[in-house]
């Protein structure tokens, strides 16, 4: 498959990592200002990455949700020689009050040249709120560009 097809067809193309489901914060509490790294996942033979980091948020009026996320690389799945990848970690605004039940999303691409073959994803959430706010947050790692294809089973 070529040219266009690849456009037509793009799932086959892509390959999804779960790296964290569901991390519970509360505003000074649970979570909140922690910093979250994930476990280490193989994206040797792929050419780019997008993390793909989804909130759902209850926040009140004049408050915010802040994600300082981004990627680090190593030698192995256990972390040997890790160290921030790409140009670091970048901080977004997410969500501003007042929400409830509010879906949120921080997207961030990175280019893989020069990756040492793993990497985790690094959140640290920021409820401004000091008490009654909270959050939940799972992280997505999409890679595209991959050696042999297609890199998913096919559903239809």
């Amino acid at each position: 498959m070529g040219g266009l097809s690849r456009f037509h067809d793009g799932g086959a193309f892509c390959k999804a990592i779960n790296l964290g489901v569901n991390n519970a914060l509360t505003a000074a509490s649970t979570g909140d200002n922690t910093l979250v790294t994930s476990a280490y996942v193989d994206v040797r033979g792929y050419q780019s990455a997008k993390l793909v980091i989804t909130a759902l948020s209850s926040i009140t009026a004049a408050k915010l949700l802040n994600m300082t996320a981004g990627l680090s690389d190593a030698t192995d799945t256990s972390g040997t020689g890790a160290a921030a990848f790409g140009t670091g970690v970048t901080t977004k605004q997410v969500d501003a009050g007042a929400v409830t039940a509010h879906l949120s999303q921080l997207v961030l691409d990175y280019n893989l040249a020069g990756c040492r073959g793993y990497i985790a994803s690094t959140v640290t959430p920021d409820l401004t709120n000091s008490a009654t706010d909270t959050s939940n947050f799972s992280v997505t790692l999409l890679l595209f560009g991959a050696g042999e294809e297609p890199v998913s089973d096919r559903a239809n």
